[in-house]
């Protein structure tokens, strides 16, 4: 007979074996316990969250120079009685830093006394579409507790909505 050339039926059985296996190791690297696509669903939490945490800190710091200024205009100046004025200042500090409109709440706690003991507090609460979306959960939200002194402003708090959860690898 002719010496034939071509491919042999094992060959071509081994070839579609190694391709199955390799098929199979992308799949589960793109969809595992720690594949790809969630770790980009983390990536996008964390990257929210950063930039969230990061108009927060302008927010707070543009606060601490207004009461610096009102401070050295008026020595006897004291934020906590203008805690609902702040806040609004904060609100539209962050919408503008931000370019987000939406997604944001600040709520003021007023000094529960006159007598110069107790601080004023309030909270920046942000849940928009785009932290809900990437956590799943429509309740998804990154809450910041300000504390204010008479004359000085402290970030005291963070907490992040412990029930939303990173979507599984679709």
């Amino acid at each position: 007979m002719k010496n034939q050339k071509g491919i042999t039926l094992i060959a071509l059985v081994i070839t579609i074996i190694v391709l199955l296996i390799l098929a199979g190791i992308s799949i589960a690297m793109l969809t595992g316990e720690n594949g790809i696509l969630k770790q980009a669903d983390e990536s996008k939490v964390t990257t929210i969250e950063g930039n969230v945490d990061e108009q927060v800190r302008m927010a707070v710091a543009a606060l601490r120079l207004d009461i610096a200024n009102e401070t050295a205009k008026n020595n006897s100046y004291d934020a906590r009685e203008n805690t609902k004025t702040l806040t609004d200042d904060v609100l539209a500090d962050l919408k503008e830093t931000s370019g987000k409109a939406t997604g944001w709440t600040v709520t003021a706690k007023p000094a529960d006394n006159t007598d110069n003991t107790t601080d004023a507090s309030f909270t920046i609460k942000y849940n928009n579409a785009d932290y809900t979306n990437a956590r799943n959960s429509a309740t998804a939200y990154i809450e910041y507790a300000v504390r204010i002194n008479q004359q000085t402003v402290e970030l005291s708090a963070k907490s992040v909505d412990a029930a939303a959860t990173v979507p599984a690898a679709k």
